[in-house]
């Protein structure tokens, strides 16, 4: 056992040390720090300099009687003139070009045009539409009770009847699920290299007569997979501090319901990553170990990536209906159920018999792999003839 963590430790420091490890997290801190930032950047290019935008609007048969001044009021974003007089095209024309103002509305309710110049935005419209209903409404000779019983504001209260039975928890399930994908394969291809770089520079040679083979296994898939979940969790606490500190309050709400995140869904993430990644990193340990040359490696892992791909698939096409018989089925088939099981536990609708079928597979099928990668580690670890085939494969099985 204590070989296994020698190995793990050996593995840590020699990927933290990596060149490409640093530039890679670093990378992800800019695409996170860039991608949290677009609105504010999105912001600044509209506003140049970072003031409001300048609007004028014209009324210009001044039907709505100095009504259009409660716009100035709200905080939308705009610098807002109002004139009461007929400007001509060329004049407005003259407006823009000279940059007295960006955008400019023209209202003429007598033909109901309304006419927009550079103008973007529909919040002005409606805000515009509601002051003028409420002159027609008061043109009518209603008493102020009558007037404030047209204009009701809804107070919306969303009751959720379990704690992710939300529309927009299917975001959060997609999301949480390419993140798992990415997370796992990512981490496991790392041990497939790993086996390859060390066994062709002979550092195996020195590692096998002072370790058993099976701790070399255990140890290099222990130290790849402490790593990766090192960088999840350091990218997951990137990500929620700079949506905190640099997204708009309550951007994310129409996107997912952040109330179905519990513990229980944190918690099950961490184990699906913990068994989904053991899985992957055991089968690409074994394809490592069989790969003569770092060139190689790609080829020997395509059947694995081809796994890999079809299991996310197949969980991610089930999220459209999770209640489906492919949903439950991608929940226990053990390739695909580290993609698709944290999504269903986010909906509440997964049963305890479920989950717990779900987990013992997915243990099941990592002990039947790791034994496998173990036995045809021991057996060609060592070799540097030819390529292995199929039946190369199962003659290490057969071997003590």
């Amino acid at each position: 056992m204590k070989s296994m963590f020698t190995v793990a430790s050996f593995t840590i420091k020699e990927m933290v040390k990596k060149k490409s490890f640093i530039v890679s997290n670093i990378i992800f801190l800019i695409i996170i720090l860039v991608g949290t930032n677009i609105p504010r950047i999105i912001n600044n290019f509209n506003n140049g300099d970072g003031s409001l935008t300048k609007l004028l609007i014209v009324d210009e048969n001044n039907k709505f009687n100095g009504s259009l001044d409660s716009l100035k009021e709200n905080d939308i974003g705009y610098d807002i003139s109002i004139v009461n007089e007929k400007y001509d095209e060329n004049y407005i024309k003259e407006l823009i070009e000279n940059e007295e103002f960006d955008e400019v509305i023209v209202l003429n309710i007598d033909n109901q045009t309304v006419v927009f110049v550079n103008f973007s935005t529909e919040q002005i419209v409606s805000a515009i539409t509601n002051i003028y209903y409420n002159i027609n409404l008061l043109n009518l000779g209603l008493s102020e009770d009558q007037l404030n019983k047209m204009n009701i504001d809804f107070k919306v209260n969303n009751i959720y009847f379990s704690e992710s039975d939300s529309g927009n928890s299917i975001f959060a399930m997609m999301m949480f699920s390419i993140a798992l994908f990415y997370a796992v394969f990512f981490c496991a291809s790392q041990v497939s290299a790993s086996v390859t770089v060390e066994k062709t520079s002979k550092i195996i040679e020195t590692l096998t007569t002072s370790t058993s083979p099976k701790y070399i296994v255990l140890g290099k898939t222990l130290g790849v997979g402490l790593v990766g979940l090192a960088q999840l969790l350091y990218l997951l606490i990137a990500l929620v501090v700079c949506s905190n500190v640099f997204l708009p309050k309550d951007m994310l709400d129409g996107f997912i319901n952040l109330n179905s995140i519990t513990f229980n869904v944190w918690v099950t993430v961490i184990l699906y990553f913990i068994l989904g990644y053991t899985l992957y990193a055991l089968i690409f340990a074994l394809t490592g170990s069989l790969v003569q040359k770092p060139e190689d490696i790609q080829n020997a892992n395509s059947p694995v990536s081809l796994i890999s791909v079809f299991s996310f698939y197949l969980a991610y096409f089930s999220m459209m209906n999770p209640k489906s018989s492919l949903s439950m089925f991608a929940s226990i088939f053990p390739f695909s159920s580290a993609f698709s099981m944290p999504a269903r536990v986010l909906l509440n609708i997964v049963s305890p018999m479920d989950f717990i079928s779900s987990i013992l597979v997915l243990i099941l099928t990592c002990i039947l792999i790791g034994y496998a990668s173990i036995k045809v580690y021991s057996n060609a670890i060592l070799n540097y003839g030819n390529k292995f085939s199929l039946k190369d494969i199962k003659k290490y099985l057969k071997q003590k």
